[in-house]
């Protein structure tokens, strides 16, 4: 057998053509990360790229049908069929809507849809012509829920990056223990403001989990009646909201005892898996979470006592919005998603909440706390394992929520005067389709009538 043996007859949807010649091109997606004042850059794998194959065929019209090879292993057959006829069919057959099945002379069948052709006539040659192809691996949009695997990696790396936030806020806080007139001490005001904000975001998580009560219940009310199994769900959501109000009540105790402090919050708010609530709705509640602690101050300052209440800020806002991000994350790979666009947006909301967390972790390794005298030293309050478990939460995230294609073309426009949300699509994308994905893409809760300067984004329709 030789080579060309193993070649098959190409065609595009039962549509046969003769090839010229093929390319295939694929690789890995991913971002290439250069850090400030950091030596070891990171290369972001995020999953294989779409596979794309291009081929230059021809057709030719006319004659007795040709069973052997015409000039080249890939001409396989010239039919009877008239020029035309054969070329308005496989043009019919590529403007088709949706996938369809290509047979390529080297990979065989495949799954694909067809991005691009451009016809080459030549009047000199007739009844024939050349044609551009330009193929895209089809694939799916398989939900979360079909890979089990991926809840149970998302699981692991949220319980090693909560244990790697709970290692470095009990590593801080002891620094608070010191008593009074220590060097580099807090001092009462500081303790107070510390244990202010604890409880502030005991409140905060424990306002999240009502909220998410409060879906359970309107679902009791669907259902005409509170089963056995609600009450346990119930009872679940009450429990966890009960304890973090207590841990609340205790800050003041539980700041001498801070890796009991952080497993406390990080368990009532995992509890919360256990409840049975609409995945969807659960998520939501959680990633509303992710910007507890924004007007804390955690710049650097010239007075140790005041380095370490910064460095106490760092770490309660990165307890709190990790919390609510790995819990958010473990909710998300649970999603049956109904539409692309709905993917989309979540896939990018973590990415881009992660990515934060990211950036803090990155600035604190680079540019520790310290003060002038030198009694706080230039330690970060960060660990590099709490990076490494960043990293590795985005790149799960990434690879489990399908993203847009890396050549979809984002159309921004901020809207200038009140105006209809279909109106906006349209004018954007010169099609009504892009309707749904400007709603959900930017999260419109009245899209009938967008406000004046909103910042909308749809994908392009080119």
């Amino acid at each position: 057998m030789v080579w060309s043996d193993r070649l098959f007859e190409s065609s595009f949807r039962g549509v046969p053509f003769l090839i010229k010649g093929t390319k295939t091109s694929g690789g890995r997606r991913g971002s290439d990360h250069e850090f400030t004042n950091r030596e070891q850059p990171y290369a972001d794998d995020t999953g294989r790229k779409q596979r794309k194959f291009s081929i230059t065929a021809f057709l030719v019209g006319g004659g007795e049908q040709v069973d052997q090879f015409v000039g080249s292993p890939f001409e396989r057959r010239i039919t009877t069929e008239h020029y035309f006829e054969q070329r308005d069919a496989l043009i019919a057959a590529i403007e088709t809507r949706g996938p369809g099945t290509l047979i390529h002379p080297y990979f065989g069948v495949l799954e694909v849809v067809c991005r691009s052709y451009t016809v080459v006539e030549d009047a000199m040659k007739g009844r024939g012509c050349t044609i551009e192809l330009s193929f895209t691996e089809a694939g799916d949009i398989t939900g979360l829920t079909d890979a089990p695997l991926v809840a149970e990696n998302i699981t692991v790396i949220a319980d090693q990056l909560n244990q790697d936030v709970k290692n470095a806020f009990t590593e801080g806080l002891n620094a608070s223990a010191k008593v009074a007139g220590e060097a580099g001490a807090i001092t009462e005001a500081g303790r107070a403001s510390l244990i202010d904000t604890i409880q502030s975001g005991a409140e905060f998580a424990e306002n999240i989990i009502k909220k998410i009560e409060a879906g359970v219940q309107i679902v009791d009310d669907v259902k005409n009646g509170i089963t056995s199994t609600i009450q346990k769900y119930n009872t679940i959501i009450a429990q966890s909201a009960f304890a973090i109000r207590q841990i609340g009540d205790l800050a003041s105790d539980l700041i001498r005892l801070p890796g009991e402090l952080v497993t406390q919050f990080q368990d009532n708010i995992s509890l919360i898996k256990e409840a049975g609530v609409d995945t969807v709705s659960a998520y939501k509640k959680l990633f509303s979470g992710k910007g507890f602690g924004s007007d804390l101050d955690t710049t650097n300052t010239t007075i140790p006592s005041r380095v370490q209440e910064s460095k106490n800020n760092r770490l309660t806002r990165m307890m709190f919005n990790s919390m609510y991000i790995t819990t958010a994350s473990q909710f998300a790979v649970q999603i049956d998603f109904e539409s692309q666009s709905e993917a989309f947006k979540t896939r990018d909301d973590l990415l881009e909440a992660i990515d934060e967390l990211i950036d803090e972790v990155s600035d604190d390794l680079a540019n520790p706390l310290q003060d002038d005298l030198g009694i706080q030293t230039a330690q970060s309050v960060f660990t590099s394992d709490m990076y490494d478990s960043l990293q590795d939460l985005r790149t799960q995230i990434a690879n489990s929520i399908p993203g847009d294609p890396a050549d979809t073309v984002i159309v921004e426009s901020t809207v200038k005067e009140f105006e209809c949300g279909l109106a906006t699509a349209y004018a954007l994308t010169g099609s009504a389709d892009s309707y749904d994905d400007l709603i959900v893409r930017n999260d419109l809760d009245n899209p009938a009538l967008l406000d004046p300067e909103l910042i909308v984004k749809v994908v392009s329709n080119e």
